[in-house]
């Protein structure tokens, strides 16, 4: 299977998408696939490489059109994503760059990239990567649409609503999303899923990325300082 995609489309999707990979084996790295879909404002159905990656706390879901083939799923682990960053980024830090890249998939979970427009005489690597089955992709995409349980398993039941009034969040439940939004320059928006464990992300202006994140514990209340009310000094007196 070979896919044909421009160079500054491809870089933005894998350094995208590793943004929120996380650091257990099968989890460390970017799901990739082709598929078929509406596109923005794009007339018709559009030929997309999609990605999803996870920590285990945010899942992400991103895809962008590409100009032709198809790619079986496969999961890149994060150190190959950083060597193709490596070895193509120069060109995608220009804007004005046009430059197309032929992806290959060979047997025995092996991957050729050359440049499409100078395969002679341009960048060639071959590596590795590792089956589809080892990226949790069904757990992932449960939570991206909403239905509960983490990344491994299963809600136990989808009715219950969660109604506490606060969570527990750190850095690899908001760092990730925030870090991304700041990349973009979009604004992070978080909503309450209904089954209460799992929050939906989107970015302002882009359409085309979908996030989710649970929680670090589903009641923070009960752990939040232990209880204890936080002492504070608001009564400024007048000047």
């Amino acid at each position: 299977m070979t896919l044909v995609i421009e160079i500054n489309t491809f870089i933005d999707i894998l350094g995208s998408m590793v943004a929120t990979a996380g650091n257990d084996t099968s989890m460390d790295g970017v799901f990739l696939y082709t598929a078929h879909g509406a596109f923005g404002d794009e007339p018709g159905q559009q030929q997309l490489l999609a990605g999803l990656a996870t920590n285990g706390v945010v899942s992400s879901h991103y895809y962008r059109p590409v100009d032709g083939g198809d790619f079986k799923p496969q999961f890149w682990p994060s150190f190959t994503v950083g060597l193709v960053s490596s070895a193509f980024g120069s060109r995608a830090a220009d804007a004005e760059s046009e430059h197309v890249l032929r992806v290959k998939q060979l047997p025995d979970h092996k991957v050729e990239i050359t440049e499409y427009d100078n395969p002679a005489d341009g960048v060639k690597i071959t590596f590795n990567v590792l089956p589809a089955d080892t990226f949790p992709s069904a757990g992932v995409v449960r939570l991206l649409e909403g239905k509960g349980g983490n990344v491994q398993h299963e809600a136990q039941d989808h009715s219950i609503i969660d109604d506490s009034d606060s969570e527990l969040w750190d850095m690899a439940s908001l760092g990730a999303l925030l870090r991304l939004s700041k990349s973009w320059k979009a604004k992070l928006v978080v909503t309450k899923g209904r089954t209460g464990e799992v929050y939906r992300a989107q970015m302002t202006g882009i359409e085309n990325w979908l996030g989710a994140v649970v929680p670090v514990v589903p009641e923070a209340a009960d752990v939040l300082n232990d209880g204890v009310a936080v002492e504070t000094h608001l009564d400024i007196p007048k000047a």
